[in-house]
């Protein structure tokens, strides 16, 4: 009988775990997304950076290109500068902001 309850448990643990948003973190965090650090593109993927070597096509239709050129879905050209970061839905905000709900 107490190993049924704690498979339960488990159970339900784990679809709890499951059912969480993959895109943010627990504090809001995002989890993928593009920054602009010390002059370089970088793309992070759950935590892990790696280069920009290519144009990004975002969900919404803005391309992000290897210089931090921006050409949003509405035609808007801008640029991602040094310490900011835009999230996959094309969201843009300051690194230091990051993980603070507003």
């Amino acid at each position: 009988m107490k190993k049924l309850i704690a498979v339960l448990v488990f159970g339900a643990l784990s679809y709890g775990a499951l059912a969480q948003d993959s895109t943010k973190h627990r504090d809001d965090t995002p989890w993928d997304y593009i920054m602009m650090k010390k002059g370089q593109l970088l793309e992070v993927q759950h935590g892990r950076q790696t280069p920009v070597k290519r144009n990004v096509t975002l969900v919404n239709g803005t391309t992000i290109h290897t210089n931090g050129k921006i050409d949003d879905s509405n035609g808007k050209t801008k640029w991602l500068k040094e310490g900011q970061y835009i999230q996959m839905d094309g969201k843009i905000d300051y690194l230091k902001n990051m993980g603070k709900t507003n």
